[in-house]
């Protein structure tokens, strides 16, 4: 949940380096519509998947997955930072946009998984502490991208060192 929170707070914490990039790189409006909402077109993607994977081989194998593509998205975008055709550039940072919308997956897994292992009485209160984490995610993205001299491709690198931290974490989870 503090990836897909993180996600979601990501193109705020992003759009104005995006737009103050070389006249030839820079996202315009369009390009910055289409960056704050692609997540969301992941998210229809990798939402049933993330279903199907966690009825068949359970949540805990589903959670693990669901690191792939916020971890492929969003080294993506950092690679970007390399490439020399801006078109090139800004396609890679879009489609990488799209990749990591589709771990927001992983935020429902995170739910269903949750309820499963607490006891009845403490339910409720699992649930709101993943709306709680998910909220710290968008907070933790704000808060990162709002350090002046960091990048768009370093906002990008907080979010692969918290999908490290999230996995090796998530190894020690029990099925539930």
């Amino acid at each position: 949940s503090l990836l897909g929170g993180f996600t979601l707070g990501f193109a705020s914490s992003t759009l104005l380096n995006l737009g103050d990039l070389s006249e030839a790189y820079r996202f315009d409006h369009t390009l910055s519509d289409l960056f704050g909402s692609f997540f969301a077109v992941g998210a229809i993607i990798g939402g049933p998947l993330a279903g199907v994977i966690a009825d068949r081989w359970g949540r805990k194998v589903a959670l693990l997955l669901s690191g792939i593509p916020y971890l492929t998205g969003y080294l993506m975008i950092v690679y970007a930072h390399f490439i020399s055709n801006p078109v090139a550039f800004k396609a890679v940072v879009l489609v990488g946009r799209v990749i990591t919308g589709s771990g927001l997956a992983g935020s429902v897994i995170t739910s269903i998984y949750s309820e499963e292992i607490s006891s009845p009485k403490l339910r409720g209160v699992f649930s709101t502490c993943q709306q709680l984490v998910l909220a710290t995610g968008i907070v933790v993205a704000y808060a990162v991208g709002s350090i002046q001299k960091l990048q768009y491709y370093d906002t990008a690198l907080v979010a692969v060192g918290l999908v490290a931290a999230f996995e090796l974490s998530a190894v020690w989870l029990y099925e539930s």
